[in-house]
């Protein structure tokens, strides 16, 4: 059976979304091996800067203008995930904007299951320990697998 693809997408690229970046690279292969997930951070973004994962290169993002312009809109990454029929959609918002968090609301309505570590998010079921942040994803990952199982 071919692995679940989750699609990452990580508001942030401070302390706590570096750190998780650079985890989540250095864990992939056991991940895909031990949990048949795969987990792809299709879209980085910066305060200003939605950054796209190259098809052709893991791991390797460009900004694409065409696709988000400076600044982007939330709206610009409900789109562009719309238009590459991405599934198994994890936002996370490692910012301290309460832009992002206004914005919890359009991004479930479009499918997006939420992990916020933001200490701006007063929506609890959503926010978690920047620590957690990992095992959160997992489980949110599992989900995701076990529902692509029962409609299997």
């Amino acid at each position: 059976m071919s692995a679940t693809k989750i699609n990452l997408i990580l508001f942030g690229i401070g302390n706590v979304g570096s750190a998780l970046i650079n985890q989540l690279i250095k864990q992939q292969q056991y991940l895909l091996e031990q949990n048949n997930i795969e987990l792809v951070f299709a879209i980085i973004t910066n305060s200003t800067l939605a950054f796209f994962e190259r098809e052709d290169q893991k791991n390797r993002w460009d900004a694409d203008f065409t696709k988000s312009p400076a600044p982007f809109t939330i709206q610009n990454i409900i789109d562009y995930t719309t238009e590459s029929e991405f599934e198994n959609l994890i936002a996370i918002d490692a910012t301290s904007s309460t832009e992002i968090v206004k914005s919890y609301n359009l991004l479930l309505e479009n499918n997006f299951k939420i992990l916020s570590v933001n200490s701006s998010s007063t929506i609890q079921q959503h926010n978690i320990s920047p620590e957690n942040l990992l095992d959160a994803i997992l489980e949110t990952a599992e989900n995701f697998n076990t529902q692509k199982l029962q409609t299997a």
